[in-house]
């Protein structure tokens, strides 16, 4: 569909970083992209050219993990975009690491669910952290609240461990604006996604949330796939 086109389109802008030489990436860690390098690339592709950057990019140093959002510029649509693993940095990797896993409940009904560490721990980090620039001091939660209007339709969309990340982004927010009692439309597009949690969490993800994986067999991040998206 065109929008899971946008969708893929908006996960590989995720991975846009500055320039860096090895001795910066050595001392100073991968780099962060900046406002300025997401805005540029949603100007340079066609499918994104009608979205613009509204809150992020934030960045969690533990894993390596960043995320913003952009709004339609005609429809408000809302895409909250979570960028993949960081093909050259060990703490990004160390999140896909299948290790133990923790209950997830408060965001599957109470009903017993269970992540994997990494993606447990990275989500948590995520939702605390905060924008700069405009939205200076504001986290996900309270930019969503503040900014999700009744009706709007609200895209979690990325790549790699973007998708493994975006189930639990789609449960919290669905249990989130069920308590704001806007009618919001909540949809998730995972490319090449790893597995993110047990099969009762796989379970009640497809039983209760709009959740669309994609596969290209040809894409390197193959490794660690889960059953349920080759259905």
């Amino acid at each position: 569909s065109e929008i899971a086109k946008v969708m893929m389109t908006l996960s590989g802008i995720a991975y846009t970083v500055p320039d860096q030489s090895f001795l910066d990436e050595l001392f100073c860690g991968p780099a962060n992209p900046r406002k300025s390098e997401i805005i540029r690339e949603l100007y340079r592709a066609k499918l994104t050219k009608d979205w613009r950057l509204v809150w992020g990019p934030t960045y969690t140093e533990t894993f390596d993990n960043m995320m913003f959002i952009v709004k339609h510029v005609e429809t408000g649509d809302l895409g909250l975009v979570l960028r993949g693993t960081v093909f050259d940095s060990l703490k990004s990797w160390c999140e896909d690491v299948a290790t133990d896993q923790k209950r997830f409940d408060d965001y599957t009904g109470k009903q017993e669910t269970w992540v994997a560490n990494g993606f447990y721990d990275g989500f948590n980090l995520m939702l605390q952290s905060k924008s700069s620039g405009v939205e200076e001091g504001v986290n996900l939660t309270d930019f969503l609240r503040a900014n999700a209007a009744a009706g709007t339709q609200v895209y979690i969309t990325g790549h790699s461990q973007g998708a493994g990340l975006m189930p639990l982004f789609l449960a919290w927010l669905s249990t989130e604006a069920a308590g704001w009692d806007r009618g919001l439309s909540i949809s998730g597009y995972g490319f090449a996604p790893p597995t993110p949690g047990d099969r009762q969490f796989a379970d009640w993800v497809e039983e209760h949330l709009d959740s669309q994986l994609y596969i290209n067999k040809y894409d390197i991040c193959l490794l660690y796939t889960s059953d349920a998206a080759d259905e």
